[in-house]
């Protein structure tokens, strides 16, 4: 066997089309890759990754690897020097075999001159080695066993026929056929299972699965089966040719159909096996491929199919095409464990040339709570046009549906970076929704009302969002513990009136038995709508809960906050007599909250708007509690104690730093533990019901949020058509900005009632990984890589091609 593998080798590189055949191969990858403008090229694309190459090579190969095999064994036959290798001490399977490690060891030469690309990936990386070493590696660990089934392919094809030709064109129909005809087959299937099924059989879904950077047990058995198959069918084709006599060539006929059938049996039974037990190995640096415990039993324990349908297809920049590529991935990795329970399928709106259609379409999913945003998309002649688009998927599980929106946006960011930590939360996102959709009783949740608390209009955008995952109730205490056990977390939305000691005693006692409350308060009314006149006072706003939150741990102030980091309002700044013109000021007195970047709750959020929040502090309270500041002002920020006069002229005189020294003083905390009843040595109040409730002094395990600003929760409200309309929540109508209020709120109440650790998920980082833009952006830098790229391979090519051949001239000369 090693002498026919090294004859084949040396063979190969002993004319011209050998060398022609690899070069070919580094030119379309140089090309594609670097010179033509396109979704392949690294530097339009602006990432430090490969993953040009692992998706261009695929379809080069299915020529390049036919190349290489189809002279194997249709030479031989041609030239009659099989039946001379019969007489040597080989058996036919080594001869077989020989051939084909060849070819794939050929396969692997004409690889190494892309390690080019490889370093200057790397080198062009900002900073210079930004890159996944781990997962490039693993990617092209998926493309060496991609050219070992097309190896096999081509070798069972030049088996066929003694000519060439006709071995490249079999060659390149039946590995066109297996890659991609499954795919076209599974696209008419009438049910989701079997097309998930067939999907499977076709070469193209465990290449783009083991490309990714996972060697996956199932993958590599795929290819291993298959190879075997075509080893095994290039055998009986050989074997054919022996068939002479009639009864012996019925028995050998037999013999090996025989073989062949139990090589199939073989391929079908490990596809079983790999199925019931399977393992898989995460090569990327960030483990990104590797879903966690809660998301992968979540979906191994579905009972009927989910089904998301995601529109986020068709012409996209370039970096919108990498986040496509991220949900792809993500979809895949729910399938390695859903199984045919998880179809998904990408949708571009834009397929429908009605454009009344399409604008229907698209009002419709806005309609079912999609968000849209508009991006520049390039025309064939070097413009660009604006087009809407949804980054984000419907999931349905029967027949509830639930918008999936996954694009992250922070003003205050990048859009690389907004992209990234959309990625980052893809899982969390879809992990949430499958959840929600699947869950047998839904959990409920409950705003207070009774208090002069927010009403339904005002939370309505809120209430909305909390319903794709909650029941949602509104309703009053009256006293009553039992009515409040019912609901897993309650919400106090800026109350403006007195708690009753009997409301109190019921939401103690309702914490004591584990139940969560958010409050949302306002310690200071500073009467907003008298600022149309010009100037309002700002007083203390006391509603009696604020000497219980003390017991509990938080003591809240009465203050208002000021901070350089704040939003705009339109301001008049016409004179007096002359047509109004409003001017965007900024008005310290509506703060931009941040909170930690490690936190699951906070991570990658968006700026909270407030509207004249107050400071807390956070004391020793009673029980085992920990707190965690989860919303603060900037590190310029002051407190102005009440009560205070504010006038809508401070707007327009520019704010002194040197009084901003504050910094991050704390609006929203999270509390955590097992909490000492309020009541402890007090009586049980009048109104309570039950009338023989046994006092509860020390809670169990639960979660509080305290948040000093009540306009948090709340949307804008506007008169439009004869009716009043809610807006979304954290939208400002002035700035066109949507902040992050509403995502907070539902990260918050999603972390407080996780028992599944699904929100955990929101804390995976995965670094991101540019290419220097500085140095693609001089012409003289960019035209040396793109050279570098384009000739180099080439030049190696070459170069081993003039050594092997002085090589080979200086051996026989001797």
């Amino acid at each position: 066997m090693r002498s026919l593998f090294i004859k084949e080798i040396s063979s190969f590189f002993s004319n011209l089309t050998g060398y022609l055949v690899i070069g070919v191969f580094m030119l379309l990858n140089s090309l594609f890759m670097w010179i033509v403008p396109g979704q392949f090229n690294v530097i339009a694309n602006g990432y430090a990754t490969l993953d040009s190459l692992f998706s261009i090579s695929p379809w080069v190969f299915l020529f390049l690897v036919p190349a290489i095999s189809m002279r194997m064994i249709s030479e031989e036959r041609r030239t009659g020097t099989l039946d001379l290798l019969y007489t040597r001490p080989v058996t036919e399977l080594q001869i077989i075999l020989a051939k084909f490690l060849a070819s794939w060891a050929l396969v692997l030469l004409s690889l190494l001159p892309t390690l080019i690309y490889f370093w200057s990936v790397s080198r062009l990386g900002s900073p210079p080695g930004n890159m996944d070493m781990g997962g490039t590696w693993g990617s092209y660990i998926g493309l060496l066993f991609l050219g070992g089934i097309y190896a096999a392919i081509g070798i069972f094809a030049s088996s066929l026929t003694g000519n060439q030709i006709v071995a490249f064109i079999v060659a390149v129909f039946l590995s066109f056929l297996l890659y991609l005809g499954f795919d076209f087959l599974s696209g008419v299937a009438e049910s989701g299972r079997i097309e998930f099924l067939v999907s499977r059989m076709g070469i193209s879904y465990h290449y783009n699965s083991i490309s990714r950077g996972v060697i996956d047990s199932r993958d590599i058995l795929y290819f291993a089966g298959v190879m075997l198959l075509f080893i095994a069918g290039t055998q009986t084709v050989l074997q054919s040719s022996k068939w002479q006599s009639r009864m012996t060539r019925r028995g050998l006929k037999m013999k090996n159909l025989t073989y062949l059938g139990l090589a199939l049996v073989l391929v079908i039974l490990l596809g079983f096996l790999a199925e019931m037990k399977f393992f898989r190995i995460d090569l990327t640096s960030e483990k990104k491929h590797t879903l966690s415990q809660s998301s992968r039993q979540l979906l191994k324990e579905l009972d009927d199919v989910v089904y998301v349908k995601i529109y986020l297809d068709g012409d996209l920049p370039a970096e919108f095409v990498n986040f496509r590529k991220s949900v792809r991935e993500l979809m895949d990795e729910f399938r390695a464990y859903g199984g045919d329970k998880l179809q998904y399928e990408f949708i571009n709106l834009y397929d429908e040339a009605d454009e009344t259609i399409r604008n229907r379409t698209i009002g419709d999913l806005y309609e079912r709570g999609l968000n849209v945003t508009n991006i520049q998309v390039r025309d064939g002649e070097g413009g660009s046009s604006a087009r809407i688009i949804f980054p984000g998927a419907m999931a349905s599980y029967g027949e509830v549906e639930m918008p999936v929106n996954l694009l992250k946006n922070n003003p205050s960011l990048s859009h690389e970076l907004n992209l990234n930590n959309s990625i980052q939360t893809l899982e969390y996102e879809f992990a949430r929704a499958i959840h929600s959709l699947t869950l047998e009783e839904v959990p409920k949740i409950a705003f207070i009302e009774g208090h002069g608390e927010l009403d339904s209009l005002q939370t309505h955008s809120l209430m909305d969002e909390l319903k794709n995952f909650f029941q949602v109730d509104r309703g009053y205490i009256q006293g009553n513990v039992e009515v409040l056990l019912n609901y897993e977390a309650l919400i106090v939305a800026r109350p403006m009136q007195t708690y009753s000691e009997a409301d109190k005693f019921a939401l103690d006692q309702y914490i004591m038995q584990g139940g969560k409350v958010l409050f949302f308060l306002d310690p200071v009314n500073p009467f907003a709508d008298s600022l149309s006149g010009g100037t309002t006072v700002a007083l203390a706003n006391a509603v009696g809960l604020e000497d219980m939150l003390f017991t509990y741990g938080i003591r809240i102030n009465y203050n208002l906050l000021s901070d350089l980091q704040c939003n705009y309002v339109p301001v008049n700044t016409a004179p007096a007599g002359q047509q109004a013109e409003f001017t965007m000021l900024p008005w310290v007195y509506y703060p931009l909250l941040a909170g930690l970047t490690t936190h699951p709750v906070t991570r990658g959020l968006n700026y909270v708007l407030s509207q004249f929040a107050s400071s807390l502090d956070t004391v020793s309270g009673g029980g085992e509690v920990s707190k965690t500041v989860l919303l603060a002002t900037s590190p310029a920020s002051r407190k102005r104690d009440v009560p205070l006069y504010i006038s809508m002229e401070e707007v327009t005189v520019e704010p002194d730093p040197a009084l901003y020294q504050s910094s991050q003083l704390p609006v929203g905390v999270l509390l955590e533990g097992k909490f000492v009843s309020f009541y402890k040595n007090y009586p049980v109040p009048e109104g309570v019901t039950p009338a023989d409730w046994k006092p509860i002094h020390q809670g169990e395990s639960t979660s509080l949020f305290v948040l000093s600003d009540g306009d948090i929760p709340a949307n804008e409200v506007q008169f439009d058509q004869g009716a009043f309309r809610a807006q979304p929540l954290g939208y400002d109508p002035y700035t066109r900005q949507t902040f992050g209020n509403s995502e907070f709120i539902m990260n918050v109440v999603n972390y407080m009632c996780d028992e599944t650790g699904i929100i955990e998920l929101r804390s995976r980082e995965f670094k991101l990984r540019l290419l220097n833009k500085e140095m693609i952006g001089q012409k003289q830098q960019l035209l040396k890589w793109k050279l570098l790229n384009t000739l180099l391979p080439l030049l190696l090519v070459l170069v081993a091609g003039v050594a092997i051949q002085a090589v080979r001239k200086r051996r026989y000369a001797l």
